[in-house]
């Protein structure tokens, strides 16, 4: 076994050698979301946008969706990653269009209401909210699935 792995491990280093060491590095965002993602809205960014982000990333000049200050990045990314999350893709923009499928169930109702300030919730009720207000359209999207 030991003549085996040392076989092994002298190609390998044999092979490493034959290979360029030249590395390069890149530099970029690996996790952004933007205002298809349920997140941003928790950190009042909900005008960020795909477009905006990767001309953002690009080194183009942008505002900021909350303080509307210019904001241009000094040296363009390599690349970047919009990464929105897979659940409730796309629905909290409808529910602030005032989509009735979405905003006006219980829990979007109250999602708006919290949104606007007639709410104080510590974050854990408004997380709370936000699951329920999903479980509810999960729930009506079923039923509207069913009778069609």
């Amino acid at each position: 076994m030991n003549l085996l792995l040392g076989a092994l491990f002298s190609n390998a280093a044999a092979w490493a050698q034959d290979r360029p060491t030249q590395t390069h590095l890149y530099w970029g965002d690996t996790h952004l979301h933007t205002s298809n993602s349920f997140d941003v809205y928790l950190f009042d960014t909900p005008t960020s946008t795909p477009d905006a982000a990767y001309r953002s990333a690009k080194g183009e000049p942008v505002f900021s969706p909350t303080t509307g200050v210019r904001r241009q990045l000094k040296t363009p990314l390599d690349f970047l990653v919009v990464s929105d999350h897979a659940e409730m893709l796309g629905f909290i923009p409808r529910m602030y269009a005032g989509d009735p499928e979405i905003a006006q169930t219980v829990s979007g109702k109250a999602f708006l209401a919290s949104a606007r300030g007639e709410q104080k919730k510590s974050y854990s009720q408004f997380m709370t909210s936000l699951y329920n207000w999903a479980a509810d359209l999960i729930r009506a999207l079923l039923i509207s699935a069913r009778g069609k």
